[in-house]
């Protein structure tokens, strides 16, 4: 972070603004990661601030105090939308035959239902379920298409800010932004144990 040996005389308070852009009510209810980083990826406001973001964090890292808080919102954000490099989400564990393990949650994807057996009505009209299927499965592929591209380029923006430089570059903190990083990041914490649990109740209620 370049500002460790320069501080500003007057910190960045710009970090809070994409934490409403982002919408972290999401949090709260049954939306996918998918439909998340989707989402993230059609708003290019927020795409915008997430690089405003980042940037001031690089760049003035010394300056942030309560400001951290907003950061780690936004990265348990990303979190959630399966966004985050796997640079940030890996550590070393000496028992894992692999010598790392990695801590990025799994989110499932909805259950796709299944088709819908023929009914008298269709079959009398001479229509049936198979072809109204296959006119439905073209569609979902080609949405389905455009989707994994919309994720492709989320996926690219976010390693392009590389969050993971808040950790690799916070040895050359100050004290003092150090400290209110770390007690930060305990607090945030708590806000994972009630995504996991609630994510693995969605698990079991679609099994």
């Amino acid at each position: 972070m370049s500002s460790a040996t320069s501080p500003i005389t007057n910190p960045p308070r710009a970090t809070s603004a994409p934490i409403s852009t982002l919408n972290l009510n999401s949090f709260s209810d049954n939306s996918t990661s998918e439909s998340l980083a989707i989402n993230f990826a059609k708003n290019k406001k927020a795409q915008m601030a997430v690089r405003a973001l980042f940037e001031l964090v690089h760049n003035y890292g010394d300056n942030l105090r309560e400001g951290w808080k907003n950061v780690l919102d936004c990265l348990l954000y990303l979190l959630r939308a399966n966004l985050l490099p796997s640079k940030l989400l890996q550590l070393e564990d000496f028992v894992d035959a692999r010598g790392i393990i990695s801590i990025k949650e799994k989110f499932k994807r909805p259950p796709i239902l299944p088709k819908k057996e023929e009914s008298g009505l269709f079959s009398w009209l001479g229509l049936s379920v198979s072809s109204i299927s296959s006119e439905t499965d073209l569609y979902k592929k080609q949405t389905n298409e455009e989707e994994q591209q919309l994720l492709n380029s989320a996926i690219s923006l976010i390693f392009e800010c590389h969050p993971e430089q808040i950790i690799t570059d916070s040895r050359y903190l100050t004290t003092s932004a150090f400290t209110e990083l770390i007690n930060n990041i305990i607090h945030c914490s708590f806000a994972i144990a009630p995504i996991q649990s609630k994510t693995q109740q969605i698990d079991l209620n679609n099994e």
